[in-house]
């Protein structure tokens, strides 16, 4: 993926040049719908890798964050009921 020229000269940074290549073909052929569909495909393909990928990596973080609250929490109801036994 890179970033096109507009005419004026000016880079173009939200269509990438395959995307402006397929509807120039598209509009050729005149089968523009079914290539915008096939590449809406594509896209959503890489969508969902890309959001399966940063679930994948999020999740033994978020496990992690979990883990150390709740030991917190446990540490701070029985470290009173510890210090009560060296007192007596």
């Amino acid at each position: 993926m890179g970033i096109k020229k507009l005419a004026s000269g000016e880079e173009d940074p939200y269509f990438p040049i395959e995307f402006a290549s397929v509807v120039k073909i598209g509009e050729q052929t005149g089968k523009l719908s079914a290539l915008l569909i096939n590449v809406s495909q594509k896209y959503e393909r890489e969508i969902d890798t890309v959001v399966k990928n940063l679930s994948t990596i999020i999740e033994p973080v978020v496990i992690i964050i979990v883990g150390s609250i709740v030991g917190t929490m446990v540490m701070a109801i029985l470290l009173p009921f510890f210090n009560m036994v060296k007192v007596i």
